[in-house]
């Protein structure tokens, strides 16, 4: 979780690093009734927040099959450009 968190986090530069950029994200680990929860995300510049909620919301639409075909296939979806508001 860590390592993706740092891998992809939107603009981060890993040999400059530079305290005014911020954090590349985020990790919080919280215990509730002795089990433990894992919370992990990245930030992501305001100007991406409609690309990624039209993806999601293209995800979230397909049914199991669609779903499973959409991860063995995925770079030639991104390629035909289906994914769509």
């Amino acid at each position: 979780m860590l390592k993706n968190i740092v891998k992809y986090a939107d603009g981060y530069d890993h040999i400059h690093q530079d305290e005014e950029i911020g954090n590349p994200g985020i990790f919080y680990i919280r215990n509730v009734n002795n089990k433990y929860h894992l919370i992990a995300g990245n930030f992501i510049r305001t100007s991406f927040v409609e690309a990624l909620k039209n993806k999601l919301e293209f995800s979230n639409r397909l049914n199991n099959e669609k779903l499973l075909d959409f991860y063995k296939n995925l770079s030639d979806f991104f390629a035909k450009n289906e994914i769509t508001d």
